[in-house]
């Protein structure tokens, strides 16, 4: 038996490689991780018209179990959207089957951590650590996402801002405004408001759209899952000549004191 871990990329199953879909062809059950990322509409829909094998979607309670990996005489296989590397859950699952001696095969694909740089024309030489934002309560409110950026920008590196998962969708870009204010209050940090920052909406989709505005005024446009936010750190010259040529009209906020 052989568990094959699987990226699928950021279009769904147009973005499935060759590679991957004659593995997938021969597995007898397809697991779906519906937990750690977002895959397009119909994409689970799309595989059960494909493929012969049994479509199983998995929540965070039957990922983080897993339970799913076992010795059996078929082979098996777990698609998540992306890179298959895309979250430490991945890494557990990598080793789970290691530990029970289970034949592991992995096969890459793209990600929003590696496509951003040509979304924005920022250098991926430049980047810094990635950073997630919980939706957290009012009763504990974290520093170090927030402070993880301004290292960042200390040190004149670009932050990708990832975003809180619930009931399958991205934290609410409104809410997301409010746990800035939260960080930045509770903890007395410098204020990013009203930085230049980039949002990627639906990466790879036919929807797609790529915004450079202030952190503030990006949060109050109701952006679409799944989305994430660039922060950029210190632009060289090429950097910025890229963002004149892909985003023409935004000279105004190039203009202002990015570091």
């Amino acid at each position: 038996m052989t568990f094959h871990l699987l990226g699928a990329g950021l279009r769904g199953t147009r973005s499935i490689t060759v590679e991957e879909n004659e593995v997938l062809g021969k597995c007898s059950k397809i697991y779906i991780d519906t937990y750690t990322s977002i895959f397009p509409e119909n994409f689970i829909n799309d595989l059960s018209g494909i493929y012969s094998g049994e479509i199983i979607p998995l929540e965070r309670e039957e990922l983080e179990s897993m339970a799913f990996i076992k010795n059996k005489n078929n082979d098996s296989a777990l698609i998540v959207s992306g890179d298959p590397f895309g979250s430490t859950t991945h890494m557990s699952i990598a080793r789970k089957c290691i530990d029970n001696k289970i034949e592991l095969k992995i096969y890459e694909n793209a990600s929003i951590i590696s496509i951003i740089w040509g979304r924005t024309g920022l250098s991926a030489y430049r980047s810094g650590s990635v950073v997630s934002i919980p939706d957290f309560g009012n009763e504990y409110i974290p520093a170090s996402p927030y402070e993880k950026i301004l290292q960042n920008i200390t040190m004149g590196l670009h932050t990708l801002v990832l975003v809180d998962l619930k009931n399958g969708k991205n934290t609410d870009s409104s809410r997301l405004m409010e746990i800035f204010i939260m960080m930045r209050d509770r903890n007395s940090l410098d204020d990013l408001m009203g930085r230049a920052v980039f949002s990627i909406e639906r990466a790879g989709w036919n929807d797609e759209a790529v915004h450079l505005d202030s952190l503030e005024n990006i949060l109050r446009k109701n952006l679409r899952s799944p989305y994430c936010v660039v922060i950029p750190g210190k632009m060289d010259f090429n950097e910025r000549e890229n963002i004149k040529a892909l985003f023409p009209d935004c000279s105004r906020v190039l203009d202002e004191p990015i570091s």
